[in-house]
């Protein structure tokens, strides 16, 4: 587990998605689940390690199995986007084989635990934009393009920390944003992301516009992703 900024948390290592964590004076807001049960027990664990507080929300960044199915072992609130939670509401009380089947042809030793278990319905849905305030800690759930029509961000921007879900991947560009997906010609940035945000995924720093498809994994894109928000920063102060 990597500490990214003062009391926000981000774990890499399990199998199919990154997850973390932020610390709040209320409570903790897990972002997604790990893909399997062991794992989704293992990071509940290692959460309230972290802090002894509730978790408070669960915010799923989109609809696939692989964040979905293990909500349940960290016993909170779930944050979905509007379409997520329609999506989950269309599944007859249970989650349908066809997810587990993903899971296990990607992984057949950690599929292994995976059942049928009654579908986690959302506590909060929302259709655009939504922020969650606690003082200075302003946590803002945000719509953008990726994998699913329902793909979440969730950016604090006081803390200079963007969580872009399947939206941006390490060496390699996103499939969402090809020339050949609909979705490409609606990509649609707010300013602060393309010029200033210095966005966190996996174990790098990455620029959040990603339609020239330079690979981040680079030095000489790291270095520019930096010198960025270099002077972003300077021209804010």
């Amino acid at each position: 587990m990597n500490q990214i900024a003062e009391k926000i948390y981000v774990e890499t290592n399990y199998p199919g998605v990154n997850v973390g964590t932020i610390v709040t004076r209320k409570g903790l807001i897990c972002i997604d689940t790990p893909s399997f049960p062991r794992d989704a027990r293992n990071w509940s664990t290692r959460v309230h390690q972290i802090h002894p507080y509730a978790v408070e929300y669960l915010v799923l960044t989109d609809f696939h199995g692989d964040r979905i199915l293990n909500s349940r072992w960290l016993n909170a609130a779930i944050i979905t986007h509007q379409i997520t939670e329609e999506k989950l509401n269309s599944y007859d009380k249970r989650y349908p084989q066809s997810l587990l089947d993903s899971l296990i042809a990607r992984n057949p030793d950690c599929g292994r635990e995976l059942t049928s278990s009654p579908v986690e319905q959302p506590a909060l849905s929302f259709n655009h934009d939504l922020t969650i305030g606690y003082g200075r800690r302003m946590i803002t759930l945000l719509h953008r393009p990726g994998p699913t029509s329902a793909t979440i961000w969730v950016h604090l921007p006081n803390d200079g920390v963007l969580f872009t879900s399947d939206s941006v991947v390490s060496q390699q560009l996103a499939d969402f944003l090809s020339r050949k997906s609909v979705n490409y010609h609606n990509l649609q940035m707010p300013p602060e992301l393309v010029f200033g945000l210095r966005a966190y995924y996996g174990t790098m720093y990455v620029l959040a516009l990603l339609r020239t498809g330079v690979d981040s994994s680079s030095e000489s894109f790291r270095a520019a992703v930096e010198a960025t928000v270099a002077a972003a920063e300077a021209r804010a102060s």
